[in-house]
């Protein structure tokens, strides 16, 4: 029966297009879930950054302070550090 061989190719289209629409919709999800955990990473980067140069600040701030001598520590010199 021709009518219900184009019925189910019809049929047979219809269900690839769904599939194509259910996965076009994950790969939708999927890259906006790898724009959140780059966002993420980036951010993380960032904070890594800023503490990498707060400890660089403090260390430096450390040698400034052992170089004092103890005079320099007794005048008070160690308090502008």
């Amino acid at each position: 029966d021709p009518a219900a061989g184009g019925s189910a190719v019809l049929a047979r289209i219809n269900r690839l297009e769904s599939d194509r629409t259910n996965l076009l919709a994950q790969v939708a999800w999927a890259r906006a879930i790898a724009q959140e955990q780059q966002k993420a990473l980036e951010r993380e980067q960032q904070r890594a950054d800023e503490l990498a140069e707060e400890l660089a600040a403090q260390r430096a701030r450390i040698e400034r302070l052992k170089a004092l001598s103890v005079l320099d520590r007794i005048l008070g010199r160690h308090k502008e550090v």
